[in-house]
């Protein structure tokens, strides 16, 4: 839906992708940015930071919103983990545009199930999440039939990470998930299921099944028999070794909290390099013929193409009306104009947004273009 009121609200504005997220969208909305979050002291010195083109808002996410501040509030951006869905149902229902960049599967499936409200929930917004199922899309672009999508996402360890990304990030190697196929759920255990990807300037590198979010909802939206997700980390050593201790079980220690809090002191030290990659490969039928199509970009700072696609997903909400209920990034959006600049589009009014910031593209049709 387009609406009428005025505000951004920024949860976790004065975070490290929060932060990004306010000043780009201050520049093209002055004085209707908010940086939001429970401790107002960090959000007042980060706005005060910005010359106070960004506002600060005390807004614990983990009770329930103000109609104070929800009663002018056109979008509210979500950049934390909430421990469960009663937030954006309060947003939606006082008819906010809301979106999350949550990695947890858990709260994603809880949001989908909110029953229908005025307001629209854009999911899975982010890297992987987001720009992994815009890939997939695109690269599953005028197959007859898809028999699979594969995609790999490589990180670098040398961006610092805040506790609850490593935390998310360790209990998801240390997990046992299920992904649905066309014929049946399948379990998986994380950082198994080994396969050799060429990642261009990375080289060929192993990447392993990993539970992000995007391979749930492609599933349905793409119509693929199969999705795997797989990761694979810029240090090809520590790749190897979290692939080892997973094979012989080893990885369900980082459940106990000795072992949790001594690797989460280690894993906040940044080492390696802030790169990362995400490749998408589809195969499938077109005109009876088995074909394969791929297509992968890859660039710097993992906290800035995140900020950056909720950015591009943010202007095209305001700017356009659109369809209320939950939504997966997917379903309304898509990557356009790889040929020159990679844009966001949204797809019912192919009104787009160019991705601001430095990054690389190759597919299986254009030669590799940077932007």
């Amino acid at each position: 839906m387009l609406l009428l009121k005025n505000n951004i609200v920024v949860i976790g504005g004065y975070g490290k992708v929060g932060q990004t997220i306010c000043m780009d969208l201050a520049v093209a909305f002055p004085g209707k940015v908010y940086a939001a979050g429970r401790n107002i002291e960090k959000a007042k010195r980060f706005c005060e930071s910005t010359g106070n083109c960004v506002l600060p808002l005390q807004v614990d996410a983990t009770l329930m919103p103000s109609k104070k501040w929800l009663s002018d509030a056109a979008l509210v951006i979500s950049c934390l983990d909430e421990a469960d869905a009663s937030f954006a149902a309060s947003c939606l229902e006082n008819g906010c545009n809301f979106i999350t960049i949550s990695a947890d599967r858990n709260l994603l499936a809880d949001m989908e199930k909110l029953p229908s409200a005025e307001g629209c929930c854009v999911l899975g917004v982010g890297l992987a999440p987001g720009l992994t199922n815009l890939l997939a899309q695109y690269a599953s672009s005028g197959l007859d039939e898809i028999e699979s999508v594969d995609l790999s996402v490589l990180l670098g360890l040398g961006e610092k990470h805040g506790k609850a990304a490593i935390d998310w990030t360790m209990n998801s190697i240390a997990s046992v998930y299920y992904v649905n196929t066309k014929s049946h759920p399948v379990q998986i255990r994380s950082f198994t299921g080994k396969r050799t990807v060429d990642l261009g300037e990375f080289g060929k590198r192993s990447t392993y099944l990993f539970p992000f979010p995007d391979q749930f909802s492609l599933i349905g939206s793409l119509g693929a028999k199969t999705v795997h997700t797989r990761l694979c980390f810029d240090s090809q050593i520590i790749t190897r070794l979290v692939a080892a201790a997973a094979k012989v079980g080893i990885t369900r220690l980082l459940h106990r909290r000795y072992i949790r809090s001594v690797l989460t002191k280690i894993l906040s030290i940044p080492f390696g390099t802030n790169a990362y990659a995400i490749k998408a490969e589809a195969k499938g039928m077109v005109n009876g013929e088995f074909t394969d199509k791929w297509c992968m970009l890859s660039g710097k700072e993992e906290a800035q193409i995140t900020a950056a696609v909720t950015t591009c997903v943010a202007k095209l909400m305001l700017r356009n009306p659109t369809p209320s209920g939950q939504h997966y990034i997917e379903d309304l959006f898509r990557i356009s104009g790889t040929d020159h600049l990679p844009m966001i589009q949204l797809k019912h009014t192919l009104d787009e947004e160019v991705l601001p910031i430095n990054i690389n593209w190759a597919d299986s049709k254009n030669k590799k273009t940077t932007a």
